[in-house]
This record gives structure tokens, sequence and C-alpha cells, in this order.
């Protein structure tokens, strides 16, 4: 991959402080409309948000096995550019809004250990035709709260995504779960996805942490992107 990545800081909530999103390696923000998540916001609340990054970077709406009409409604309200679907969401949903005009990417969970290859491949083989792209992230642990299926800050095997990477055959991969300004070397090491989301792994206390995005940035630029 001749490009830089796209970067995605996932999980914001009111009073972050959003200026990291002016550094042109960050591409995309994102906000969490589940509301069983610690990150949950409303349409309303990342309106505002959304109104001071609007010409810096791509916003993102994260939501798990809500209907049409309220992930509708949310990108509506909050005027977003992406819905990011991370539930069990059906194919005909996400069909249904690509064909209202919604930029849409699927989250598919990989297990953290023993990933069934072939299954993963098969499940990003029936959503590619309908979304803009695919998310692989880390499978909730199993003590994780119900309805929550991301941001617990635990990687997957990433021997597993050079397969992967082949098999998409240039169709947007973006990958999640463990990232971390320590480790994102060793993410690249093993293929070159078309985009990383982080949330915990630039956190302090729960909560987004300048100092953890600008070191992120650092590695992320530090790192040979040239075929």
């Amino acid at each position: 991959m001749s490009d830089r990545p796209f970067v995605k800081i996932c999980g914001l909530l009111p009073g972050d402080d959003l200026a990291f999103t002016s550094d042109s390696w960050i591409t995309h923000v994102g906000f969490v409309m589940v509301p069983s998540s610690r990150r949950f916001v409303t349409p309303r609340a990342v309106l505002g948000m959304v109104e001071q990054v609007r010409d810096q970077v791509q916003t993102v709406g994260v939501f798990s096995n809500a209907d049409l009409e309220s992930v509708q409604e949310a990108v509506r309200i909050a005027h977003l550019d992406v819905a990011q679907l991370h539930g069990s969401e059906s194919v005909e949903l996400c069909g249904s809004l690509q064909d209202a005009g919604c930029k849409v990417w699927k989250a598919i969970p990989v297990p953290l250990s023993n990933p069934d290859l072939k299954a993963i491949l098969q499940a990003c083989a029936r959503y590619m035709p309908v979304v803009d792209a695919i998310l692989l992230d880390a499978k909730p642990p199993k003590d994780a709260g119900g309805g929550v299926t991301g941001g617990h800050g635990v990687a997957f095997d990433w021997t597993i995504l050079s397969d992967i990477c082949t098999a998409l055959d240039g169709f947007p991969l973006w990958v999640a779960g463990g990232i971390a300004p320590e480790n994102v070397h060793t993410l690249f090491r093993t293929c070159k996805p078309y985009g990383i989301d982080l949330s915990s792994g630039v956190e302090t206390d729960g909560r987004k942490d300048a100092k953890r995005i600008a070191q992120l940035i650092k590695a992320v630029a530090s790192i040979e992107y040239a075929k």
C-alpha cells in the first residue's frame, strides 16, 4: 500500500479535547450510539461535536442491532458521514441503508483464540456487496456487558490478517481491537489495512488523552507504507 492508512479515533464524548482532529493523520472520528455502552452519546450531543470537526474529519456513528429507522434518524440528526454497524445486523438492513444513500461499515467479530479464517471470510463475503467497508474487531470478552460489542481494548490474532487482506483484494478493511501507540508497528508488519480504529488504546482513565493520541500519530507517521 503506497498511501498511508486512515485513522479513526472512536468513542468521543462531550467535553473531549477535539484539537487532535486538525492533524492530517486523523481522518475519522466515531461516536458510540449504543445505550449500554459507557461511551454512549445521543444524536443531539453528537451534533454539537460534529459541528466542531466537520471540516477536518469524517464522522462515524456506531450502532449495535438498532433498526433501520433508528439508524437513519440518528445519522440525519447528527449529520454523520458513516453508519458503522457493530451487531448482528442483516445483509438486508445494510443494503437498505446503502440504498438510502448512507455509507455503511459492517463490523465482523473475530474470536480472541482459534479464529476460524474460513468463517470470517464467508462473513466478509456476505456483507461486501452491501457495505462500503468491513471492520474486523475482537469479539467481546465473556464478561463484557450485554450489547457492548467493541471498545474493550483487546486484540485478536493479527496473524490471520495477511490472508484476509489478500482475500478481500483491495476492498476497504478496517482493523479494531487492542490497537495502541505501542503496538501499531506490529499490526502493520502483519498487514497494511485500509484503516485502523482506536478507542481505549488512546484513553487514560476512560477518556481520550491528547498525549496518547499524539503518541499514536507519531508512531503511525513513522511507519513505512510503500510496497
